[in-house]
């Protein structure tokens, strides 16, 4: 593993400890800024979804891909489609999160 990859999922575990050992209204936003971009991280929740979606992701990806090189097609438009389709919810989710984090 990476130095930033290790440096990452330590932060998050830090910072997981940090907020299961927090009451909720004591947090500050200079804390909260802290899990800006690890929020995934947080819970073993939500670190399975984000892995499940990076990998669900992919395969649609690479079966499109798959799929253009049997019938001897490159269409990027195609490809920009359905990862733009598979990655709709995570784009809402960080368009949510940034708002939250706009008002702070």
């Amino acid at each position: 593993m990476n130095a930033f990859k290790r440096t990452l999922l330590n932060d998050g575990r830090r910072m997981a400890k940090f907020l299961a050992n927090t009451s909720r209204g004591s947090v500050t936003n200079d804390e909260l800024v802290n899990c800006i971009g690890i929020e995934f991280l947080l819970s073993p929740e939500l670190l399975a979804k984000a892995r499940d979606g990076k990998r669900l992701h992919s395969a649609a990806v690479l079966s499109e891909q798959a799929r253009q090189r049997v019938f001897g097609v490159c269409n990027a438009d195609d490809l920009a489609r359905i990862s733009r389709d598979n990655t709709r919810s995570s784009r809402r989710r960080a368009h949510t999160i940034a708002s939250m984090y706009q008002q702070m």
